[in-house]
C-alpha cells in the first residue's frame, strides 16, 4: 500500500508545491522516514503533523522555503 502511495507522490512531485500529511504518530514516523529516504520532495515542501487542522493551516499560509 505504501509503495503505491509513493509512486503517486513521485509521479506528481513536479506539480506539488506544498504537501501536508496528518496521521497518527506511528504512521507519521514511517511515512516521514520513507519520504525523506526516497528524496521525493524538498524539506520546505513537506509538513508532517498529527493534527489535520495544523496541516491545513500550514497549507494556506505563506510559509514556504523555496530552494530553487
Amino acid at each position: 500500500m505504501q509503495f503505491v502511495f509513493f509512486m503517486h507522490i513521485r509521479h506528481l512531485s513536479p506539480r506539488i508545491i506544498k504537501l501536508a500529511i496528518a496521521t497518527d504518530k506511528r504512521s507519521l514516523w514511517h511515512i516521514c522516514k520513507a519520504i525523506k529516504k526516497a528524496n521525493i520532495l524538498e524539506n520546505g515542501q513537506l509538513y508532517f503533523s498529527t493534527d489535520m487542522e495544523e496541516g491545513k493551516t500550514w497549507l494556506v499560509s505563506d510559509e514556504f522555503r523555496n530552494k530553487a
